[in-house]
């Protein structure tokens, strides 16, 4: 049996991304020829000549113009996993960001809040899909949406994690009427949003009830109190990403 190597590029420590590579492996129990990798795509140059490991498809977190430039040209079958760009040079599968943004606003609206809140990042694909359905629900419910966002360009750091709370968020925290339903489009930002709110004398959940996404399982529980979480089909996402890799790697075009 020839074996097919199929590479990682995502990072470990989100739940989100365990999640979806669980998937990956439930859909590899019916592929006894996959084996499986981590690749650094900005370490590693991929099936070069020198590359001790080549892998034959790869099921990729692209969070970089430069990641999706070395993939887009790579001759071998990726999918993109991550919502962080606009995807055109890759297949994708993923969230829906619209259907997670009118849950959020469904949630709140059903506990009879009238004010609402959204932090976020300006430039991330997940982030706008996120806050543009969440605000067009709570407007079409007749109610506005008090917006603000993270400083702008913060790297990742080495762990792909950033803080993205400064001074001018703790101002427009202290600004907001309460209480509030104040929505955030990870639970990586929730934690800090609920540390920012403690900082500011911010009680939760009586003045601001504070809403994640990803039901991230670290995150949610070292907030205080346990950040409420929107959860999305991680697993479903790396079965599918994982069913579409097969099918670029028999020979199929990306849909």
């Amino acid at each position: 049996m020839e074996l097919i190597r199929i590479g990682f590029a995502v990072n470990h420590s989100y739940a989100f991304y365990r999640s979806l590579l669980r998937g990956v492996a439930q859909f590899a129990e019916t592929r006894p020829q996959w084996v499986f990798t981590s690749v650094i795509p900005e370490q590693q140059t991929l099936g070069g000549t020198h590359s001790r490991f080549r892998p034959d498809g790869l099921v990729a977190s692209v969070h970089s113009e430069s990641v999706m430039k070395t993939l887009s040209s790579w001759r071998r079958p990726v999918v993109n996993v991550s919502s962080v760009l606009p995807s055109p040079l890759l297949p994708r599968v993923g969230v829906n960001n619209a259907c997670v943004g009118q849950l959020a606003a469904e949630h709140f609206l059903e506990r009879g809040l009238r004010h609402f809140a959204f932090f976020g990042s300006p430039d991330s694909l997940f982030s706008t899909e996120r806050r543009d359905s969440f605000c067009q629900s709570l407007h079409a419910a007749g109610h506005a949406v008090a917006c603000h966002y993270a400083p702008p360009e913060r790297p990742y750091d080495q762990l792909d994690r950033r803080w993205d709370i400064d001074l001018s968020t703790h101002r427009w925290l202290r600004g907001l009427p309460t209480p509030i339903g104040l929505f955030v489009p990870s639970d990586h930002w929730g934690f800090q949003l609920s540390q920012a709110c403690r900082e500011v004398d911010l009680r939760m959940p009586e003045d601001v009830a504070l809403l994640g996404v990803d039901d991230d399982d670290l995150n949610c529980e070292l907030a205080r109190p346990r950040l409420s979480s929107v959860i999305v089909p991680a697993a479903r996402i790396g079965y599918e990403a994982a069913a579409l890799l097969d099918r670029l790697l028999a020979g199929e075009k990306p849909p």
